[in-house]
């Protein structure tokens, strides 16, 4: 008989991150699980979801379950399945590390108070939970130094995955891109200096930004790029996995520049995901600790300093674009043969 592995949604749930899920639904599947969603999110809907009202509701439902597994995505469910185990019965429980919690709002919120509440919890949460699931290998590593996770905690790998693939179209030649928001963290403005340091240098090059947002990138390319460069930007809208596919596979070269800062050094981004599956070359930064040694490995990208806008330029301009490269970085990081049959071992594996 299979057992049921509970997954909790918030009310706040992020849709990218209910997408990811469908990819880690399919390896407890495999593992011989039936997967139930209990959602607060009423928009959530499906076969294997049950739609929950409140925390409260969520709590009494799981405590009444003699058995079955809880998956946490937030330190919050993660406490909401230890509380169940207090007063219900004791189900095993694994934690899904997206992200450092205390520093992802401390930079949006600079909140000390709020930092140290965070902080206390993710360490609990880490303490608690019998299993968990990393992004990457240096995201391990920080919870041990930073955040008292013990090194024989039962740990698994699993990176953000890209949705689409490449479509087999012929590449524009001498094309950059930029796809995804234009918050500051995202550092477009350094995207659009770099564009505009390497027009300097060689003005074959075309930028192509896909965001939803126009009037802002507008004023950012009016901001950051000289009047005789502006014309070989190119704004796009790419809403669908389709259009993103077929957008990214017509471009050479992608950027991904992150400031040297811890939760950046644990991330596993979806667009550099993307970006190696449709075979475009990344211009990535070196704080993506794990992501820039498989860069330099496969030679399908170029690891730039942010600060050194100059020699990040000059190594662009002595690198050479690889469609295949890319893809086959992408195949032997993300998409490992016996992976399920690893995973299986890891979920079954009694505490």
């Amino acid at each position: 008989m299979k057992e049921t592995l509970y997954i909790t949604l918030p009310k706040n749930i992020n849709f990218s991150v209910f997408e990811a899920l469908k990819i880690h639904e399919g390896l407890f599947k495999n593992s011989n699980y039936e997967v139930l969603y209990l959602s607060r999110n009423k928009l959530i809907k499906g076969d294997n979801v049950k739609q929950i009202n409140n925390v409260i509701k969520t709590f009494n439902f799981l405590r009444k379950k003699k058995t079955g597994v809880i998956y946490g995505i937030t330190v919050n469910e993660v406490f909401l399945a230890y509380l169940s185990n207090v007063f219900g019965n004791k189900k095993s429980i694994i934690f899904w590390v997206q992200g450092l919690i205390d520093e992802e709002d401390f930079l949006s919120t600079n909140n000390r108070f709020r930092y140290f509440i965070f902080n206390k919890l993710f360490k609990f949460c880490l303490k608690i939970s019998d299993k968990i699931i990393v992004v990457t290998k240096h995201m391990f590593e920080v919870l041990k130094s930073k955040y008292n996770c013990p090194i024989s905690k039962n740990h698994i790998v699993i990176p953000c995955k890209s949705r689409v693939s490449y479509t087999g179209t012929e590449k524009i030649k001498k094309s950059l891109s930029y796809i995804g928001g234009l918050s500051k963290w995202q550092n477009v403005d350094k995207i659009l200096a770099f564009f505009n340091e390497l027009n300097k240098f060689n003005s074959k090059y075309n930028l192509y930004i896909a965001t939803f947002d126009h009037e802002m990138a507008n004023n950012l390319v009016e901001r950051y790029v000289d009047k005789i460069y502006r014309g070989k930007t190119q704004l796009v809208n790419v809403r669908t996995e389709k259009e993103v596919a077929h957008f990214l596979s017509k471009m050479e070269y992608g950027f991904l520049l992150r400031d040297d800062i811890l939760l950046n050094n644990v991330a596993s981004p979806i667009k550099l995901a993307e970006y190696l599956a449709c075979g475009v070359n990344p211009i990535i930064s070196n704080s993506l600790k794990d992501f820039y040694k498989l860069v330099n490995k496969y030679n399908c990208g170029v690891v730039v300093n942010n600060m050194n806008l100059e020699s990040a330029v000059q190594k662009f301009l002595n690198s050479e674009h690889s469609t295949q490269n890319a893809i086959n970085c992408y195949n032997n990081t993300y998409e490992l043969d016996g992976f399920n049959e690893t995973f299986k071992r890891f979920v079954n594996e009694k505490q």
